[in-house]
């Protein structure tokens, strides 16, 4: 991702050149103190597409509701554990935000890749990982992972029954995996918004709709690039207290 931005800044403000990024690329500065840029290098172009994402335990374990989870951290601040790339991650800011809504502690268990973390789960010496549906749905299906809530803001059409995070108290642990394609900060706004026009009328394809809906993923309400530029800066916003300090 690092290699990927620092040659995106770099880059001719032309707009020939554009990067698609995902949440990570609002956290990195705040993470690794030699990231080469700054939130403010970048412009948005186009918001692709979000993914919701889930908090699961083992099916069998202990846990049974979020409110069984807290309780048992509350009871041993050092006893749940949860699977993690690392600081600033997809699968460490969610839990984080639950974590500090909660007022609980959680322990992070880093792994080089998440997939690596599912058996690890599964088998219950992890209790527990936030993951996208397409990387933990088909365990819940089949009866190996417990979804105990998802981080979006409504229920799940695939998975109706699981909570969100905001009905079960803590709201502010939304939290959605992003998509968004961006350029060189000084791109002038007319050619930004030829393509992020492109990406709007690609977005309204039916076909399109319905391989986002293949992969599990949706559209957002974000439509220009100012909106999208908006809610980067909002996210780093919203992440950068809980990267106090983790610089390295």
């Amino acid at each position: 991702t690092l290699l990927g931005i620092r040659a995106l800044v770099r880059a001719p403000a032309d707009g020939y050149t554009l990067a698609v990024m995902a949440n990570t690329v609002t956290t990195l500065p705040y993470v690794e103190k030699n990231a080469g840029y700054v939130l403010n290098d970048l412009a948005g172009v186009s918001y692709l597409a979000k993914s919701p994402m889930m908090l699961v335990v083992s099916a069998n374990s202990p846990y049974h509701s979020v409110a069984d989870l807290v309780a048992a951290a509350k009871k041993d601040p050092d006893g749940i554990s949860y699977a993690s790339v690392g600081e600033g991650t997809t699968s460490h800011l969610p839990v984080a935000l639950f974590a500090r809504a909660a007022k609980i502690k959680m322990m992070m268990v880093l792994y080089k890749g998440i997939t690596l973390a599912i058996p690890d789960v599964i088998t219950e010496r992890v209790t527990a990982m936030i993951g996208t549906r397409p990387s933990v749905g088909e365990l819940i299906k089949s009866g190996k992972l417990r979804a105990l809530a998802v981080t979006s803001a409504g229920r799940l059409p695939t998975h109706p029954d699981v909570p969100t995070f905001a009905e079960l108290g803590y709201p502010d642990a939304i939290y959605e995996l992003f998509l968004g394609l961006m350029a060189p900060a000084k791109t002038p706004a007319p050619v930004i918004r030829a393509l992020s026009d492109a990406f709007e009328a690609v977005k309204k394809e039916p076909e399109f709709i319905k391989r986002l809906e293949n992969l599990d993923q949706e559209l957002p309400t974000q439509t220009t690039p100012e909106q999208f530029t908006a809610f980067l800066k909002s996210e780093e916003s919203r992440m950068k207290p809980l990267l106090k300090n983790v610089q390295t």
